[in-house]
């Protein structure tokens, strides 16, 4: 069994345990959901479900919950669970000085102003007294927190990037009780190992209900003023990653239920996907094998301010495409991501072979050099043009490359800027290490209004229908690269306005 899926088993039996100790009967039938006029069925029980079901109890609604997974919490059991928020009680105890407009204007510039304008501005305006209402319940940030920012993404221009010492875990840590209040009281109805199949919609196509299926296959139709699609994102289905973003999915590296069948819930409803040409992969590992898609089964280490970058990186044309020590990890992420194929190969000599730190995370050089006589992702030969042929490389452009890069070491001056020049590339064997993209979240996601209501082409509104979390896409809120807090912070603060909102006339 693999650490993933020792941590996947840990988690599900932790889950388990919350799900029962909220009283909900595993053994239920579905059968005992129906028949009932519910105000608002939310489908998916996550990070912005959660918050929605608690929201739209307190207002008096009568919720009922469905979530196809074992466990409550969806992607909070693996997030790091990172949030930003303007004008908390946090940043003012610290007298920290910070506004929803200024909160705006760091995310419009970070995402190259590609998100969209009108809902990034409702975010901004909620992300603060959602962060307080987390604190009201018990949430505790780091200590030292909150930050400008934190790895290798771009920094905020104030302190507003905070996360809980448990990470995700740390905000189910307190939500599960406050959802647990509204169970008892009668108010929430939690449905699990239960997929929705489609929605049901009168014939002016406002949405009245939906059809679902329990995990041993009886089919149920449930009826509902509202209903909210807090499914989660498609970055576990090869098949929903290529319809959305045109890239292929090479491993397995987001939440197991993440598989897009929010978005396709909308799209028959009338709805549309937008942003998935936004989408970014980061050089997420190296995989186990040519059996696509799989698993990253070891991480290099590719940012230079934990390990310098003594090899150069190239495309599959055996042409350098980035700045190894480029300061910017968005930067990197984006030249990588408009690489074809969307794969890199770090290539070396036995010179950095010998001098160089370890390139795998947590394994020692005696480890990695094992790797280049036994994995199909590892390549040592006598010469360049071997190296080029064994990696199915262009030959000539690398052995062109190779050359040029060591021109800039002997002259000071690398073509693309580089500043760490350790040595020239000359020194027989020569290796390369194939190096695979991967995303831990959707960009691509449905069309909503401010209100979170979906869109149709038109601009008109598909009437009873919401959508919030990750089914809304990344690039909604961040545009075209990885801004902090626009993960988890937006699913929390929607999922709660529209909880808030439920009982309201539309």
């Amino acid at each position: 069994m693999t650490e993933l899926t020792k941590s996947f088993s840990r988690r599900r039996f932790i889950a388990s345990a919350s799900v029962g100790a909220m009283g909900i009967q595993a053994l239920t039938p579905i059968s005992a959901f129906a028949g009932v006029n519910y105000d608002v069925i939310i489908i998916g029980a996550g990070t912005a479900g959660i918050p929605c079901a608690i929201h739209a109890a307190v207002a008096g609604a009568k919720v009922l919950l469905i979530d196809k997974s074992v466990q409550i919490g969806g992607s909070l059991w693996l997030a790091g669970g990172s949030m930003a928020a303007a004008g908390t009680r946090l940043q003012a105890r610290k007298g920290i000085v910070d506004s929803p407009d200024m909160h705006y204007d760091d995310v419009m510039h970070l995402g190259h102003n590609k998100a969209v304008p009108e809902i990034v501005r409702r975010y901004v305006e909620n992300a603060g007294p959602m962060a307080d209402w987390l604190e009201d319940l018990g949430f505790q940030v780091r200590d030292g927190e909150p930050v400008a920012g934190r790895g290798g993404h771009a920094a905020f221009s104030v302190a507003r990037y905070f996360q809980g010492p448990e990470k995700g875990r740390s905000i189910l840590k307190v939500l599960l009780p406050a959802l647990k209040q509204q169970v008892d009281a009668g108010r929430v109805r939690i449905l699990m190992s239960t997929g929705v199949d489609e929605l049901v919609m009168d014939r002016q196509k406002n949405v009245k209900g939906v059809i679902a299926t329990s995990d041993n296959g009886v089919r149920t139709q449930f009826s509902a003023r509202k209903v909210v699609i807090t499914s989660g994102g498609y970055c576990s289905s090869p098949e929903m990653f290529k319809k959305v973003t045109g890239y292929e999915c090479y491993a397995r590296t987001a939440y197991y239920m993440a598989k897009g069948e929010g978005l396709l819930l909308g799209e028959r409803a009338g709805g549309f996907i937008r942003g998935g040409e936004n989408q970014i992969l980061g050089p997420g590992g190296i995989v186990n094998g040519r059996n696509l898609p799989t698993v990253f089964a070891w991480q290099p280490e590719l940012d230079y301010k934990r390990r310098p970058q003594w090899e150069i990186r190239v495309n599959q044309q055996g042409q350098r495409f980035v700045r190894e020590d480029h300061p910017d990890q968005d930067e990197r992420d984006i030249l990588f991501t408009r690489q074809s194929t969307q794969r890199m190969w770090l290539i070396f000599d036995q010179q950095i072979n010998e001098q160089a730190p370890a390139i795998l995370r947590g394994k020692s050089k005696e480890d990695v050099e094992v790797l280049f006589g036994s994995h199909p992702m590892f390549f040592r030969e006598p010469t360049i043009e071997a190296l080029a042929d064994r990696a199915q490389l262009n030959a000539e452009n690398l052995k062109r490359t190779v050359e040029e890069y060591n021109s800039g070491v002997r002259n000071k001056k690398d073509v693309l800027g580089r500043e760490f020049l350790p040595c020239e590339i000359t020194k027989a064997p020569f290796y390369a290490i194939e190096v695979t993209g991967g995303n831990l979240v959707g960009f691509g996601g449905l069309a909503v209004n401010a209100d979170m209501q979906l869109l149709r082409h038109d601009g008109s509104v598909i009437r009873n229908l919401y959508a919030a979390g990750e089914v809304i896409g990344l690039s909604t809120i961040a545009g075209d690269t990885v801004v902090s807090g626009t993960g988890v912070t937006p699913s929390l603060t929607f999922g709660r306005l529209i909880g808030r909102s439920v009982m309201r006339k539309v």
